[in-house]
Formats: structure tokens, C-alpha cells, sequence
């Protein structure tokens, strides 16, 4: 896989010169102050405005189409044309597979030196698992998972993993601490023990290493598509390295979540429906933060296949100029003396996605198989739709503004079924712990034996500052100074995200910020390890030469962060 788009040669975007070497405070604010066009990717945006038409017909040609083509293939290669087979077995070759084996190979050292720390080391906090175990699971009538007993299993089920074995096997019990954490994971370990025997852990270790395998080698695709190759490699080593991915190797949900999160989202981006709806539907069974989805899907859905009814009214209304704007509801991609179609999302849309789009082209999602390009004139079509007219779009993005029905394959209404898809989920989530314990909400009631998470924290704000600048331990359940750094952590990687992909800002709020707000910062070094925006961000910044000594320096903070919380998460220490 060679490295374009955004990035160029090195699989970054071209840094801010002016803040190359200053201090740390003002590159900080330098992306918040910074306009737009120097963001990453800006120069691989303004190269694309400027190309001569002998370069394009010279890319034309090599991607199969022809040298007199004009209009959709020359900016949008992405339609539907001769040179669709070459685009898709293009895409196809960008499959990572030297990053699977990589991954393969690196968790199977990780896991090989675990387990020689534990032979040789074989540390446990004895009296502490006992009294957990006494307050968690015997005060209810409960047993804890059977290989408690075992001298050197025990310190694969420490934490919340005994929670997960203790479902998987006995299932949900009224009024049991137990009932706080979501079913699909205890569900998956219970169905994949009878292929290990009925040995629930080694079951939920296997499960949860392949499991974060695939969800890592997505993401380094999903980033690769993106930014290219080097980027790529370089934002899944953070995301390996980072000290709450620890809980990736070991029995907890974060594997499952991270895998389908990385399905939804390459979902949304490639047009697969039916893959997002169902990442989507199990998100919420998964983890409560699940059901956030809602907010980057509807966002994602007005960018790329905008309501007729909604164009209209804000075509109408001046004053919601800035809303059009925001979503790129505007023909405003630079093309020459070409003509194109309109395309949804153009001015919101990074420049390192649309380059994205026209180097790997990636099919727009509600085109239909056989559709043709539709070409306007600097927009002409999209503002006779806007105003109620037809554009003659029978099918495709265009269509989507027209009253004129698509063609099947290319209906954008159904596309907006991904916004139930969450919603469908807890409704599952809800139903199945009536049927189990009696109660819907059980789950929630639960939540009152851990009494950090609730949904009252997000609009006490007064008790989130308190207790982000009130902290009592290094590292404990709460209080942790290490926690509240992951927090700034993933806060000063906000404004980057920003530029690069609104959609993606929107996930990290979802997955970094909320979590923080509701829990108080309890194990947020976990929660922030599936915060992915915040590590492809972190890539594409240090991926650039002159910052290779910041880029190792991260590496090497990431890796002893993460040996010190693998030690105490192995001897019955809080880990996160």
C-alpha cells in the first residue's frame, strides 16, 4: 500500500509551519486559532485544485478510463464507469494483511510474556479478592467463577472479567452487582465454551484476542484508506501501546466494542447498510455508551444523504446559511472548467476524506449498481432541487434531492433506518433483563453498588469540575490522577479531530468526553482506549520526520504506562 491522499509521502498532513517548534501551549492553541486551510491534509487539498488537465488525463488513463473524459471521472472518480473493476481491485489490495500478522504476532508475545511474569513472579492480592469476592458475589447467593481456585488462571478473571464469567455461567440474579454490565459479551463466552472444553476462561481469552485483532486491523485499514500506509501503522501502534488497551488481551467488553465499532463506521463509509445497521443494533448490548451512536450516524445521514424537505427549508431561510454550510450542502468543490455532480458533505468533508474518496475510489454510499454520472453546471441541478424542481437524477446522490423516486439499491430513505438501529438495540437490551430478572431497568438500579456512574453527573457540572481537580490516589477506582490525564489527554486532541472529520469529533465525544461526565472519570484510562479519532489524529500529527523524537517519546510513555497497569490488573490491583 503506497501512501497518498492527505498525507503525501510521509502519511501525514503538512504540519503548521509556524508552530513547528514552538512551545507546547502554543501549538495547543494554534489549533483552535488556525483557519481551516492550514489544517493536515490542506496542501494535498490545494495540489488538487491546481492541477493542469494534462495530469488528470494522464490519471484517467492510468486508473482505465480515457484521456477525453471530462466531468465525473475526472473529480469524482468514485461513479460508476469504465474503470470501476480497476478502482474496486485497487481496493481490495489495500486488505492489510502484513498488519494482521503483525498483530497475530504481537499477541502472541504479549501473551507469552504474561504468562512468564506470572511463573515467574506469581504476585496476588489474596486478601483482597477475597473480600471482593465476599461483597460481589457470595453476599448474593452468587459463587465466583470456578477458576478462582486456580493458582495461575485466577490472574486472567481479576475485576470486571469475574463479573463477565460470573454471568456467562450462572446468568443474571435479581439484585446482584452483577446485573450492571451488558449481556453480549457474558452471551459470546458462554456459546464459545463448548468449543474449549466448557472452560469459560480460556474461552473468553481467546474470543477477546481475536476479537481485538480484527477491530485493530480495521482501524488500520479504516486509517490507511484515509491518510495511507505509514499513518496507518503508526495509529495502531498508539492504540497497542496506550495503557488502557491492556484490557484488549484479557476478559472485558472493550474487544467486542472497539470490533463493532470499527464496523459502523466502515459501514457508513463504504455503503454497506446492512453491516452498520447491525454493528449499530449490538453497539448497545455491548456497553451503555453503545447507544450514543445516534448522534454520528444522523450526522453522518444529513452529510451524505441530506432530507429534500430539510434542503428546501434552509434554502428558503437565510439565516440558516451557517447550517447548510456546516453540513456542505453547497457545490463549492474546486473544478476548473470541469462539471461534476453535487456531492453532499463537500465543503464539510476533510480534505483528507475527499482525497480519500478520488485516490482509492471509494463508491458514494445510495449510488446504485448501474447508475451513470449526472453532471450539472456549477451547481444549477442542486438549486433547481432545492427549489422543487427535478434535476433528472434518476438515481445516485443527486437523486436524493429530487421528488422523483430512485432506482432500488440507491434509496437514501432507507438509509436513515440506521438511526433505529441503536434505539432497536437498548430496546433489546431492555427486554431481555425484564425476561431475566423481572425488572428492565435492573441494569441501572445495579449501577447504585459501584455508585460512580449515573445519569445525573452530565448536567451536574459543578460536581465534574470539583472532582476533575480534587484527586486522591496515583491510580484507584476513583480519584485517580492517571484517569483525569487521560481525560486532558483526549481533550487536547479535540481541535485536530475537528478539522480532520466532523463525524469523527462527534464519536470522541461520544466515547471520550460523555463517559468522563457520567462516571466521574472511573476507569476512563479504559474507556479512552476505544476513543479511536483521538489515536488516527495523534498519527497523522507525529507522522511527519521532524517530529520523530516526540513520536518515540509517546511510544515508549505509552508502553511503560502499560507494563505498570498490566502488573496490577495480574495481581489483583486496580487496573482501570
Amino acid at each position: 500500500m503506497t501512501s497518498t491522499g492527505a498525507n503525501g509521502a510521509n502519511g501525514a498532513g503538512t504540519p503548521w509551519r509556524a508552530a513547528e517548534w514552538r512551545p507546547f501551549f502554543a501549538w495547543f492553541a494554534s489549533l483552535w486559532l488556525n483557519p481551516p486551510s492550514g489544517g493536515a491534509g490542506s496542501l494535498a487539498w490545494d495540489r488538487r485544485g491546481k492541477e493542469t488537465a494534462e495530469t488528470r488525463s494522464t490519471q484517467r488513463k492510468d486508473q482505465g478510463g480515457t484521456g477525453g473524459e471530462i466531468g465525473v471521472s475526472e473529480r469524482h472518480p468514485t461513479s460508476d464507469g469504465p474503470n470501476r473493476k480497476s478502482q474496486i481491485a485497487n481496493l481490495k489490495s489495500k486488505v492489510p494483511v502484513r498488519l494482521i500478522g503483525w498483530l497475530a504476532l504481537w499477541k502472541v508475545a504479549y501473551l507469552g510474556l504474561v504468562c512468564a511474569a506470572i511463573a515467574l513472579w506469581p504476585r496476588y492480592d489474596e486478601q483482597r479478592a477475597r473480600a471482593v469476592n465476599a461483597g460481589w458475589f457470595e453476599r448474593f447467593g452468587l459463587h465466583p467463577p470456578p477458576a478462582q481456585s486456580n493458582a495461575f488462571a485466577r490472574h486472567f478473571i481479576t475485576w470486571d472479567a469475574e463479573h463477565y464469567l460470573c454471568l456467562s455461567e450462572e446468568g443474571y440474579v435479581p439484585g446482584a452487582p452483577s446485573c450492571a454490565f451488558y449481556p453480549l459479551w457474558p452471551l459470546l463466552i458462554r456459546w464459545a465454551a463448548p468449543l474449549f472444553a466448557g472452560n469459560d476462561v480460556l474461552a473468553g481469552m481467546v474470543l477477546s484476542n481475536l476479537l481485538s485483532l480484527a477491530g485493530f486491523a480495521l482501524f488500520g485499514w479504516m486509517v490507511g484508506r484515509r491518510f495511507g500506509e505509514r499513518t496507518a501503522w503508526l495509529a495502531v501502534a498508539f492504540l497497542a501501546l496506550f495503557p488502557g488497551s491492556l484490557f484488549f488481551q484479557f476478559i472485558y467488553s472493550e474487544s467486542l466494542f472497539f470490533l463493532l465499532l470499527m464496523l459502523l463506521c466502515l459501514g457508513l463509509e463504504a455503503g454497506r447498510f446492512w453491516l452498520a445497521f447491525a454493528a449499530a443494533f449490538l453497539l448497545p448490548l455491548t456497553r451503555a455508551v453503545g447507544i450514543l451512536s445516534l448522534g454520528p450516524i444522523l450526522l453522518w445521514l444529513l452529510i451524505r444523504h441530506p432530507p429534500p424537505v430539510l434542503v428546501r427549508w434552509t434554502t428558503r431561510h437565510r439565516r440558516l446559511g451557517w447550517l447548510r454550510d456546516f453540513l456542505g450542502w453547497r457545490d463549492d468543490t474546486p473544478r476548473g472548467n470541469s462539471t461534476g455532480p453535487f456531492e453532499p458533505g463537500a465543503s464539510l468533508w476533510s480534505a483528507a476524506a475527499s482525497e480519500t474518496r478520488r485516490r482509492f475510489g471509494i463508491r458514494l454510499a445510495g449510488r446504485s449498481r448501474d447508475a451513470q454520472p449526472v453532471a450539472t453546471a456549477q451547481g444549477a441541478d442542486f438549486a433547481k432541487c432545492a427549489a422543487g424542481g427535478c434535476c433528472g437524477a434518476e438515481s445516485g446522490v443527486a437523486a436524493s434531492l429530487c421528488h422523483r423516486t430512485p432506482k432500488p439499491g440507491g434509496v437514501p430513505k432507507v438509509r436513515y433506518l440506521l438511526v433505529a438501529a441503536p434505539l432497536w438495540g437498548w430496546g433489546l437490551y431492555l427486554l431481555v433483563m425484564c425476561y431475566w430478572t423481572g425488572n428492565p431497568f435492573e441494569g441501572f438500579q445495579a449501577q447504585k453498588y459501584w455508585g460512580v456512574q449515573s445519569i445525573s453527573n452530565l448536567w451536574n457540572l459543578p460536581k465534574f469540575i470539583l472532582g476533575f481537580y480534587t484527586p486522591t490516589a496515583w491510580h484507584a477506582f476513583t480519584g485517580s490522577l492517571l484517569d483525569r490525564c487521560a481525560f486532558l489527554f483526549v481533550l487536547m486532541w479535540l481541535p485536530l479531530i475537528w478539522r480532520l472529520d466532523k463525524v469523527w469529533f462527534l464519536w470522541a465525544l461520544a466515547l471520550g468526553v460523555f463517559p468522563a461526565v457520567s462516571g466521574t472519570f472511573c476507569s476512563f484510562t479504559r474507556f479512552a482506549s476505544a476513543v479511536f479519532p483521538v489515536f488516527a489524529a495523534m498519527a497523522a500529527w507525529l507522522g511527519t520526520p521532524d517530529r520523530r523524537f516526540m513520536r518515540w517519546l509517546a511510544l515508549a510513555a505509552f508502553a511503560a504506562l502499560h507494563l505498570v497497569l498490566a502488573w496490577r490488573f495480574l495481581t489483583y490491583r486496580w487496573a482501570g
